[in-house]
C-alpha cells in the first residue's frame, strides 16, 4: 500500500462505501422493518469504528436567517430536515481491500412519522465512521 492511497482514503478517495436496502418495500408508522447494510471496501484496508443510521424526514418550517441586530429579525419559510431517530452498530471492525460485509439491524419507525406523498419523503441515511472521519452516502427508503 502507498502512503498515497493511504492518504486519499482519509479524505474519501477510493475508501470503503456503504449502502442499504429494506427488506420489506413498506414501513408502517409504530413498526419495525429490517434493514440489510452492506459495506464495500476501497482500494486500502481501513478500520471501521461504526456504523451509524438515521431516520430523517423533510418538514416545511421557519427558519431564523437573521437573529435582530439593526435590519431585525427575518425569517425565511423553507423545507428543514429532522432526525425522527438513529442507532449506530458499535462494533468495530478492519475492511481488507475489495472486502465486502453484509450486516443486518431493524429499523423502528416511531408513531410521529408524517405520511410520504409527493415531494415529501422519509429516508434513512447510513454512513460509516472511521477513526479520522464520518463519511455519509446516499439514502435509502
Amino acid at each position: 500500500m502507498s502512503w498515497f492511497k493511504k492518504t486519499l482514503a482519509r479524505v474519501g478517495f477510493g475508501s470503503a462505501s456503504v449502502s442499504a436496502t429494506l427488506d420489506d418495500g413498506t414501513l408502517m408508522q409504530g413498526g419495525t422493518a429490517g434493514v440489510t447494510i452492506t459495506v464495500n471496501g476501497g482500494e486500502v484496508a481501513q478500520q471501521v469504528n461504526a456504523v451509524h443510521c438515521s431516520l430523517r424526514c423533510h418538514y416545511m418550517g421557519w427558519e431564523e436567517i437573521r437573529t435582530g441586530g439593526e435590519q431585525g429579525k427575518k425569517r425565511q419559510w423553507k423545507k428543514l430536515s429532522h432526525t425522527l431517530s438513529s442507532w449506530s452498530l458499535p462494533d468495530a471492525f478492519a475492511l481488507s481491500e475489495n472486502e465486502t460485509r453484509t450486516l443486518t439491524t431493524e429499523v423502528f419507525v416511531p408513531r410521529e412519522t408524517p405520511v410520504t406523498f409527493g415531494n415529501e419523503n422519509v429516508w434513512l441515511e447510513v454512513s460509516l465512521i472511521f477513526r479520522w472521519q464520518k463519511m455519509p452516502t446516499p439514502r435509502c427508503l
